[in-house]
């Protein structure tokens, strides 16, 4: 590689190009996007493991089980608005 080319994971950025800095930033934040997505996915994935784990072990109502649904939702609603 040399001082005009830098290399990413999937990218890479060729000064002499045009718009090759421009195309490789958008691949990058297209991979940083889908990365997120990924771990947001997870995460929610494990909460809600978590909360059926949670009202299978306290034999939770129906009506319980809603509202705890309702309450990880709200928590979740929380975390967003804490980010933005």
């Amino acid at each position: 590689m040399n001082i005009n080319q830098a290399k990413s994971t999937d990218a890479v950025i060729d000064h002499s190009q045009p718009d090759s800095d421009h195309c490789a930033v958008l691949v990058l934040l297209n991979e940083a996007r889908e990365d997120q997505r990924r771990n947001s996915a997870n995460v929610l994935s494990s909460r809600l493991q978590v909360l059926a784990t949670y009202i299978i072990k306290h034999e939770m109502t129906v009506i319980e089980a809603v509202e705890a649904l309702r309450a990880e939702a709200e928590r979740l609603q929380d975390e967003a608005a804490e980010i933005h």
